[in-house]
């Protein structure tokens, strides 16, 4: 499938440090999962530029993945694709968004903070090549 190989490879380029956190065929089975969606970012030329990946359940919802080209980092598309995640979420009835960040990773942190996100706590040893603390982060959507 040509949209599982064009999110894999923008992952790889997004990822370089550790690579794409997900396969080639992850990304083709997570079509058929019906409580996850992503949201697609595009240039001019029809080329996918970023992506969010989010998926819920009830009333709870989780970002999974979200990557941006290197060379268009800086633009606000990762929060135009938050936001639009955000939008659909709400009309879906969740209440809380959650996510996992590398706790290195200072300028996803500064986007989800910037995004009303705020840290509510850590996971030890939750990633893997390099093992590394996972901080988790969450947003209320609505009230219940």
């Amino acid at each position: 499938m040509r949209l599982a190989v064009d999110l894999f490879d923008l992952s790889q380029s997004a990822f370089l440090a550790s690579g794409s956190p997900w396969t080639e065929s992850q990304f083709t089975e997570s079509f058929a999962n019906h409580q996850l969606f992503y949201i697609l970012f595009y240039d001019e030329q029809s080329v996918v530029q970023g992506y969010i990946c989010c998926q819920w359940v009830l009333d709870e919802a989780e970002l999974l993945l979200i990557a941006v080209h290197p060379e268009l980092r800086g633009q606000s598309i990762a929060s135009r694709l938050i936001q639009q995640a955000r939008e659909y979420l709400m009309k879906q009835k969740v209440i809380q968004f959650y996510l996992e960040v590398r706790a290195s990773n200072q300028s996803a942190q500064m986007v989800y903070l910037k995004n009303q996100f705020q840290i509510v706590g850590e996971r030890k040893n939750y990633y893997h090549q390099p093992k590394e603390t996972a901080i988790i982060m969450a947003t209320k959507l609505q009230e219940e």
